[in-house]
């Protein structure tokens, strides 16, 4: 898993840093916010794809599903820089996944 590899820092810097910036940092903040915000985006329009093709029923808000899963993602992120256990990780995101395939 990308978070826990220990070949590098764990966790996401696009999340993580912006939780340890104070004042001064506006233009970086700002930076890091298009990140995340262009990041659900793209979760949400290969959702969105993906309800076009009929992978996904066509009742699901797949704008709260990507919101969900940009959550998801984020959390992951941070509990692996916390130190949470590989298994642990894998655990959430096989209950994501069956959350997942009961939207789909």
């Amino acid at each position: 898993m990308l978070f826990t590899s220990w070949e590098r820092p764990r966790g996401c810097m696009i999340v993580s840093s912006g939780l340890r910036m104070g004042a001064g940092n506006d233009e970086l903040l700002k930076w890091l916010s298009e990140q995340r915000t262009q990041r659900l985006a793209s979760i949400f329009d290969r959702l969105r794809r993906g309800q076009e093709a009929g992978e996904i029923n066509q009742s699901t808000d797949i704008s709260s599903l990507a919101d969900f899963l940009i959550t998801v993602l984020q959390g992951l992120s941070i509990q692996a820089e916390d130190g949470m256990t590989r298994r642990r990780l894998l655990g959430i995101v096989e209950q994501t996944m069956k959350y997942y395939d009961s939207a789909g």
